[in-house]
């Protein structure tokens, strides 16, 4: 459950809404339950603590992997959301589930990948280009 998940929850909750509850008691029983802690935990609690730090948002490799994660969890999230609708009784993926977004998201990436390959990734008509270079290799 994401912080917009848990915001509208608490809407839901503290008005007592009753045509808003079953779709929240789809998702917290069968299993679900234990998706919504880890994406309360995974998805907003760890990430907000670890991106407290200064060494960890200055270390690349340590930034890969926050941002790794909170893009798994986005995309359990999306499955928490959806998947109960299908599946009332318990916790399942299905194939799809997994090959969908891996195969969209490796079509966007090459489509980006092309169009990277032909944009210069250097500011070549920058005046101030060439003095930069210098003090580059200086250093």
């Amino acid at each position: 459950m994401g912080v917009p998940e848990f915001s509208q929850f608490l809407l839901i909750w503290s008005e007592n809404l009753a045509e808003e509850i079953p779709w929240y008691l789809h998702r917290i029983g069968g299993g679900w339950e234990w998706v919504a802690i880890a994406l309360i935990l995974f998805q907003f609690g760890l990430p907000f603590v670890l991106l407290l730090s200064r060494t960890t948002k200055r270390n690349s490799q340590i930034l890969a992997i926050v941002a790794g994660a909170i893009l798994f969890m986005h995309w359990l999230d999306t499955i928490w959301m959806i998947a109960p609708s299908f599946y009332p009784a318990g916790f399942h993926l299905h194939w799809l589930d997994i090959a969908a977004p891996v195969g969209i998201g490796g079509l966007w990436l090459a489509v980006f990948i092309g169009y990277l390959k032909a944009c210069s990734l250097l500011p070549l008509h920058d005046p101030r280009f060439a003095e930069l270079l210098e003090q580059a290799q200086k250093a």
